[in-house]
């Protein structure tokens, strides 16, 4: 009992600090209870990965005491400033405004059996998720070899410095919070160490359903979960070990609040978002490509709105990469210092290219992945199916087209960086088996929010 209550404590402190920071920052606007308890968990978690990194930089232990106290210490004087400082404003600005009752379903027979089915299926695989992550010890490779080994490491032994690390490039959010839960359970735990993942999920899926549940409808929210439970692949992640899950959740929850922000250009909400796209660049290599496409969304965002003046789109453009920047070139910065190759020579120009050669196997890999593995089960074939019928509704329909924008440019990244650069052999080589479905992972919902999206007509 002991042990649990120390697990809850490992989840719940970074929630609360989490929240706190959230309202320090919205102040008087108010964001649905899905939405605030998914960013207060992404920056709760993010403030104490980033806290352990200038520990271990400064050379200091990493301990509970560590840890724990100076972060309570900045909740705690935080709390006080909101209390003395922060009056309680006469309004509160909602983000998301209320649904309307014009999109809400019609009750009938068919609805309300959905609406049962929908949300047994959904509790019954957020269960399974978290007996699969807390009853089962890790047993994957990659958590073997280039995360928890890190992990058990510095648990074990606090002089260890980050460049003596193997695969020292690689960032650090997962491993610095699995330590941070081994040393609130005072032991190294196989199979507790992962509550991170169930947790990452169950509160994505909230964000998930608020996005669109306020855009659409109560039935296309249900469905958009549904087709991310579908997915075996991403279940299966939710219970191992690897970071891919982790970067999903920072990924996709950054495109989903830019389109958020997209709607009335509040700088809080941008300056949240910028926050999580920089901590998403602690999680994998990666997430430094997708900062890059989180900024290109955002030109794109600035571009349609004619009415704003240039002084005004470059004021928010600073807005959100002031933080997300920030918080990015902070390792990168480290990883200089020490001599280790930022991305790990990854993303190197190749110049022994076969463009004809590479174009095909990065075709015929990328199709076979999305259509014939099994991973996604029949959710890329749904979404090419929707868009052929219902590809009018991106002209009209402001997110629909933000999100096939961002889906646009992920497959874009990907493109470049499997034809052009040496990291081919990955992504659509002889390593594509292992490597590409988790790389499509990192923003496979997104294909979930688009069908709903196009959907919305027929629906509402």
């Amino acid at each position: 009992m002991i042990l649990i209550l120390k697990l809850c404590f490992s989840v719940l402190f970074p929630l609360s600090l989490g929240y706190l920071f959230l309202k320090l920052i919205l102040r008087n606007l108010s964001l649905t209870h899905f939405t605030s308890v998914f960013l207060s968990y992404g920056l709760g978690t993010g403030a104490i990965s980033l806290w352990m990194l200038c520990l271990k930089i400064f050379q200091m232990p990493i301990s509970t005491v560590s840890v724990t106290a100076p972060l309570t210490l900045i909740f705690l004087t935080l709390f006080i400033i909101k209390l003395l400082l922060f009056k309680s404003p006469n309004e509160t600005l909602r983000v998301w405004p209320k649904q309307s009752k014009n999109s809400l379903l019609p009750t009938n027979l068919f609805n309300t059996i959905f609406m049962y089915v929908a949300r047994a299926y959904i509790l019954i695989m957020i269960v399974f998720i978290f007996f699969e992550a807390l009853f089962y010890p890790i047993e994957s490779w990659d958590t073997f070899a280039t995360v928890t080994f890190k992990a058990k490491a510095l648990f074990m032994d606090n002089d260890i410095a980050l460049k003596n690390l193997p695969r020292a490039a690689y960032p650090l959010h997962v491993p610095f919070l699995q330590v941070w839960i081994a040393n609130n359970l005072e032991q190294w735990h196989e199979s507790f160490i992962k509550i991170i993942f169930p947790i990452s999920t169950l509160t994505y899926l909230m964000l998930h359903y608020d996005f669109l549940k306020t855009l659409t409808n109560r039935f296309l929210a249900h469905l958009g979960v549904l087709f991310c439970l579908s997915s075996a692949f991403f279940v299966y992640h939710s219970t191992i070990g690897y970071r891919d899950l982790t970067q999903m959740f920072f990924n996709c929850g950054t495109v989903i609040l830019l389109i958020l922000w997209s709607k009335d250009k509040n700088s809080k909400i941008l300056v949240i978002t910028g926050i999580l796209s920089g901590i998403g660049s602690f999680v994998k290599l990666e997430g430094t490509g997708y900062l890059l496409i989180h900024g290109l969304l955002l030109l794109y965002i600035l571009y349609e709105e004619k009415a704003l003046t240039l002084k005004t789109k470059i004021k928010h453009l600073l807005v959100f990469l002031i933080p997300s920047i920030g918080i990015c070139s902070f390792y990168h910065i480290y990883k200089y210092v020490n001599k280790i190759l930022s991305l790990a020579n990854r993303g190197a120009y190749d110049s022994s290219v076969h463009l004809g050669k590479r174009l095909l196997k990065f075709l015929e890999e990328f199709i076979w992945n999305l259509y014939f593995t099994g991973n996604w089960s029949v959710t890329w074939l749904i979404l090419l199916a929707t868009l052929l019928i219902y590809y009018k509704r991106l002209k009209t329909n402001k997110e629909a087209r933000l999100v096939f924008v961002a889906l646009s440019l992920f497959f874009g990244l990907y493109f470049y960086v499997s034809i052009f650069t040496n990291s081919f052999v990955s992504i659509a080589g002889e390593e594509s088996y292992t490597v590409l479905s988790r790389i499509i992972l990192h923003f496979f919902p997104l294909s979930t929010l688009l069908i709903a999206l196009l959907l919305k007509k027929e629906q509402c």
